[in-house]
């Protein structure tokens, strides 16, 4: 029998393989030689091809020696391999092979297969992220989160929101689902703060790994939000027109009303000159006719 630990190893890392080799016979064998054999695969033109492998002995070959196991007994062989780190995600089988011989010299040869899982751990990389780190009530306050799957695997169920004690936060969820391999997306939007003081919170993104476990990403940020700045305006500031209305025109109508009466006086005596004189040399062009 056999065991591994840990149970699923992951590309990129080592698994020990665990091997107990019992000698079921009441005699005692000798040069017992394990190998694990290189996986094969039957071919488009069901040919036998080597697939290659993924686990590769630490220290050591593939082959190991054992100088004798006594009759009715186990023998433990614990080896160490490493996990290449493009192996695809699923569950490998690994032919192992043992020759030994009798007290006799006689030659014996058995074969076994042990299964090894491997998985590709996930990987949500953050490219960049910010929020803002001032802000004033009323006024928008902006933040940004940029990501990427850099593993071999799909995620799923991948989620990115805002969280924190603050109403200001609720319902602003960018909900993905499947993220596959090399995706990237940005989850980004902006908030309006209510209240002087420091507004905390969390961007969050979630998601479930091919082992169906939850994995949860935060990243906390604090907003000092301060007071809308409303500039003050001097009303005797030379450098400031006050705005001209109905009321400011009236009043200056009525400031210089007796100015206005008397420019309409001399205005309507100059129309009567100029009109007689007028006439009166029509008059005298006709007499001399």
């Amino acid at each position: 029998k056999y065991t591994v630990s840990p149970s699923k190893a992951y590309a990129g890392s080592h698994v020990t393989l665990n091997l107990y080799v019992e000698n079921t016979n009441a005699k005692e064998v000798r040069n017992v030689q394990i190998s694990l054999k290189v996986p094969t695969n039957e071919s488009s033109n069901s040919t036998v091809v080597s697939s290659g492998t993924v686990f590769s002995p630490v220290d050591s070959s593939n082959t190991f020696y054992i100088d004798h196991i006594a009759g009715k007994s186990v023998a433990k062989k614990e080896i160490t391999m490493y996990v290449d780190s493009n192996a695809a995600a699923k569950t490998y089988v690994v032919p192992v092979s043992i020759t030994y011989e009798s007290l006799d010299g006689d030659a014996y040869e058995a074969e076994d297969n042990v299964n090894i899982p491997v998985g590709q751990e996930s990987q949500i990389d953050i490219i960049a992220h910010s929020v803002a780190k001032e802000a004033t009530v009323g006024s928008p306050a902006d933040y940004s989160i940029e990501f990427v799957n850099a593993g071999k695997v799909a995620v799923t169920n991948l989620k990115a929101e805002i969280q924190g004690e603050s109403p200001v936060f609720e319902n602003q969820v960018y909900y993905i689902g499947n993220f596959d391999v090399g995706a990237t997306d940005t989850f980004s939007g902006s908030f309006v703060p209510e209240e002087v003081g420091e507004l905390s919170g969390n961007i969050v993104l979630s998601y479930t790994t091919t082992d169906n476990e939850d994995v949860v990403m935060e990243y906390p940020f604090t907003v000092n939000v301060s007071e809308m700045i409303v500039p003050d305006i001097d009303p005797n500031d030379p450098g400031m027109e006050p705005m001209d209305d109905g009321n400011n025109f009236l009043d200056t109508l009525k400031g210089h009303i007796k100015d206005i009466i008397f420019i309409v006086i001399i205005a309507v005596l100059a129309g009567i000159i100029i009109r007689d004189k007028r006439k009166k040399k029509a008059d005298e062009e006709l007499l001399d006719e």
